[in-house]
């Protein structure tokens, strides 16, 4: 869609909204030119396959790099009503563990970098609570390994 007007972009926004507020799991793999160089496209097959073969409806997409790179391949496993969970470093033949974790609505904490309970749109100011919405970074609770 080329976008010609302020009303197109706010489509193209609603849009955008609407499939982050999905019922759908999402799963982020950064795939950007340090997640490629450590196998992050391996790791997005994997999971690919492991969601078919478990019968899990989820949604994998590729995103660009968050500025971490020293924990790639990262994964973002995005649940409606849950924080997001950030994973890394991750190697193909942890996707089926990974799978079997969020079917089972737990998680695997050795893999885990930290949760995310908000994200602030720095546009508009509109703070977004995750366990309403999807997404941002704070740090998590390693000492009690309390995820949930």
């Amino acid at each position: 869609m080329k976008i010609k007007n302020e009303s197109d972009l706010k489509k193209i926004s609603d849009k955008t909204k609407d499939a982050l507020v999905s019922s759908e799991i999402r799963i982020h793999v950064g795939t950007a030119t340090c997640g490629l160089a450590k196998g992050a496209h391996l790791v997005k097959e994997a999971l690919e396959t492991e969601l078919k073969n478990q019968k899990l409806k989820a949604q994998v997409v590729e995103v660009g790099c968050n500025g971490m790179c020293h924990h790639e391949p990262i994964v973002d496993v995005i649940q409606k009503g849950k924080p997001k969970i950030t994973y890394g470093p991750l190697t193909p033949d942890q996707a089926a563990p990974l799978v079997k974790a969020i079917k089972k609505g737990t998680i695997l904490p050795e893999q885990v970098i930290f949760r995310t309970d908000e994200e602030e749109n720095l546009v508009t100011g509109e703070s977004l609570n995750l366990m309403n919405f999807i997404s941002y970074y704070c740090l998590f609770f390693f000492a009690t390994k309390k995820f949930y």
